[in-house]
């Protein structure tokens, strides 16, 4: 897998999103074209957040009402691993500023469980943050991260 720190060299936005969309190409996905111009129309939406820390875009999705507190997202990551794990602190403190209480996101395949993993040590250092890894029935991965008021460090 091909990384770009972005201690050396920060990529803008869609440099990030198509590198990490190739990286992840499979033979049954459709085009990349098809998969940015998708990624562009989920970036438009109203309820949407985008963010960029270092070389990964997080993508995120508000609720409503009730569930205005809680997001849910994917991130777009071609920095490496370390800076991923990083970068990932930084947008959970993001979010606490912005007042989310609940963020999940869906792992297709364990590449990054090992940065799910630390982060997750990381939060039982606080006393009200968690992330559980649950896994589906077609062996994929979410990511439920419960953000507490205290400061992430």
């Amino acid at each position: 897998m091909e990384t770009v720190d972005s201690k050396q060299q920060e990529l803008d936005i869609p440099q990030i999103i198509i590198r990490s969309l190739e990286q992840l190409q499979d033979e049954d996905d459709p085009p990349i074209q098809a998969q940015m111009l998708s990624v562009v129309a989920e970036g438009a939406m109203e309820n949407a957040d985008t963010v960029q820390i270092g070389n990964t875009v997080f993508l995120a999705h508000s609720g409503k009402g009730d569930n205005k507190n809680k997001m849910a997202g994917r991130a777009f990551n071609i920095d490496t691993g370390r800076n991923f794990i990083d970068n990932s602190v930084k947008y959970l403190q993001y979010l606490q500023e912005k007042n989310v209480t609940h963020y999940s996101t869906d792992l297709a395949d364990d590449t990054l469980l090992p940065a799910m993993k630390i982060l997750q040590k990381r939060l039982r250092k606080t006393e009200d943050s968690a992330l559980y890894i649950g896994v589906t029935e077609d062996d994929e991965y979410i990511i439920y991260v419960k953000l507490g008021e205290e400061l992430i460090r």
